[in-house]
């Protein structure tokens, strides 16, 4: 079984008038490059090509009787935190 993403992250925030949505961070995976997209921990990457936005999607894969995921480890980004209490502001 083969599982890809797509990352995208989003926050609602109410306002005045009803709700907004605020886009706090994107990624398309559109290359093997994470490292220097700001990605960190990760000790590999695979990119499948076929996605259904972008150019590309990572990719992990369950093996059966295999203990690890296969293709793409596991990745952090850090991402500036906000007020979901104040839109537009940065804590």
């Amino acid at each position: 079984m083969k599982v890809s993403f797509i990352l995208l992250l989003i926050l609602g925030l109410e306002s005045q008038g009803g709700e907004q949505e605020r886009i706090l961070f994107e990624e398309t995976f559109d290359n093997v490059a994470l490292g220097q997209r700001g990605w960190y921990d990760g000790t590999a990457c695979r990119i499948a090509e076929h996605s259904l936005r972008g150019k590309g999607c990572i990719e992990y894969e369950w093996v059966l009787n295999k203990q690890k995921v296969q293709g793409s480890s596991s990745q952090r980004h850090l991402f500036k935190p906000v007020d979901p209490h104040r839109p537009g502001s940065l804590l």
